[in-house]
């Protein structure tokens, strides 16, 4: 996304998307991942509050860059 001219804030936002989506899917298949684990609770936490950040720093931008950026991410560019 780098080169749209967003704000930092948004592109914070989409890396956190990125990366918290992937983190579900492997979630999805994860045969070793155990609640018994003394960190798990402290992980999942961990990418909740990463997710309300990127939430908040989102809702902090100009309702015009959202809207371009929601844009950006529905209409692929036709070249």
């Amino acid at each position: 996304m780098a080169g749209f001219g967003f704000p930092p804030e948004i592109h914070y936002f989409a890396e956190i998307f990125v990366e918290l989506q992937e983190m579900r899917q492997q979630a999805d298949y994860a045969l070793d991942d155990n609640p018994e684990d003394p960190y798990y609770e402290t992980r999942v936490l961990g990418f909740i509050a990463s997710a309300e950040f990127a939430i908040e720093q989102f809702e902090q931008v100009d309702v015009q860059h959202r809207r371009d950026f929601v844009a950006h991410v529905l209409f692929k560019s036709r070249q």
